[in-house]
């Protein structure tokens, strides 16, 4: 259900900010085609916005904002590479990831590269998820597979 906001001033960056504030609280807001209201410039309509979400469980993380939504600690960093990993991991759960098609996807590194960086990222990853119902786990000798915690 769409609701609207008023303004009634003649303010184009008033009306900057409250399409960013409500943007960033996950509203479309548009303006609508004409004032709904005779004393109003400027009428905003705004609607929950459906957001992208992938989850393992009760696991849970919102694609669009860059957060856990259940499941684990909602107020935990990630850098974008570490985001970048549990993400692919996430489309990927269940099934065994190895290291040579981690650092193709995330870093673009040939296969052959003796780079330590996907076991780093997993270990400070592995870290951040120790409260939360997902776990990553070793398959030794070839890579990293995201599993619910048991």
């Amino acid at each position: 259900m769409a609701q609207w906001i008023r303004i009634e001033q003649d303010d184009a960056a008033l009306l900057s900010v409250v399409m960013d504030a409500l943007q960033a609280a996950g509203y479309s807001a548009e303006p609508a085609a004409a004032p709904l209201f005779e004393n109003a410039d400027v009428a905003l309509s705004c609607a929950p916005v459906a957001t992208k979400t992938l989850s393992l469980g009760e696991f849970v993380l919102d694609l669009d904002r860059r957060v856990i939504v259940s499941g684990g600690d909602k107020d935990t960093h990630f850098t974008p590479t570490e985001w970048d990993v549990l993400v692919f991991l996430l489309r990927n759960a269940h099934r065994a990831v190895s290291r040579a098609e981690l650092l193709d996807t995330v870093w673009s590194l040939p296969a052959d590269t003796r780079s330590r960086v996907a076991d780093d990222t997993v270990k400070r990853l592995r870290r951040k998820l120790l409260f939360c119902s997902a776990a990553i786990e070793t398959v030794w000798g070839y890579g990293f597979r995201l599993v619910e915690r048991k």
